[in-house]
């Protein structure tokens, strides 16, 4: 049987970033906008599409993402979800309007949506079978420090009474911080052995030890 690794605990910390990121971005905008409507007439209508902006890709990302996933492997599209996080972050922090707000904020969603089922997916086939549930647990619970960090950062920002034009787009920027960190380690990740034996039928792959699907990153 095949007992946890740091090579397991790496991976637990790539795909966990995408999960702090989520949930970071997610909460992000609700502490975001309390600076930005002091620098924007924004009307009821552009509070509710700048908030939901990304939930609605949200929504959309993990059909595309997942369907992906399950066609040309977790390996093909992994780091992907993570770009359109970074990319995301930070185009909506230098948003000159409220348009492209919600448009960049969706675009970010879209990130969030896809590495939901990517990450937990490849993590659940990573991890030994005896503590798989431990693993899985472990990446969720980033979800709860990335909500943390942005309450954190925020409060930090409004007692050091930081300029709100300025408050709002380092809130926002600050989430392509992680996924940023991981992008080039996801798309080093080997494809999983579980895939490549259930789907592509590969049977020399079932049974293949950790280290040689995760590359040379591992070693």
């Amino acid at each position: 049987m095949v007992e946890p690794n740091t090579r397991h605990l790496k991976l637990l910390f790539i795909s966990g970033a995408g999960f702090f990121a989520d949930a970071y971005d997610l909460f992000a905008i609700s502490i975001a906008l309390v600076f930005l409507r002091q620098v924007w007439s924004l009307t009821a209508s552009e509070i509710s599409l700048i908030s939901s902006a990304a939930l609605f890709g949200a929504v959309i990302g993990p059909f595309i993402f997942g369907r992906i996933g399950d066609i040309f492997g977790r390996k093909y599209i992994y780091g992907v979800e993570a770009a359109l996080l970074a990319a995301g972050a930070i185009v909506s922090a230098f948003s000159v309007n409220p348009t492209m707000l919600w448009i960049t904020r969706f675009i970010l969603g879209l990130g969030v949506g896809g590495d939901y089922p990517i990450s937990a997916t490849l993590m659940s086939e990573y991890a030994p079978a005896r503590s798989r549930g431990l693993f899985i647990a472990g990446v969720f619970s980033m979800q709860g420090w990335g909500i943390v960090t942005a309450a954190l950062l925020g409060l930090g920002l409004l007692n050091a009474r930081v300029n709100p034009d300025l408050a709002w787009r380092v809130i926002l920027g600050f989430g392509a911080v992680m996924p940023a960190l991981v992008i080039y380690f996801r798309r080093r990740v080997h494809e999983t052995p579980r895939f490549e034996y259930f789907v592509k039928g590969n049977v020399e792959a079932q049974g293949e030890p950790l280290g040689t699907c995760l590359g040379r990153t591992w070693r």
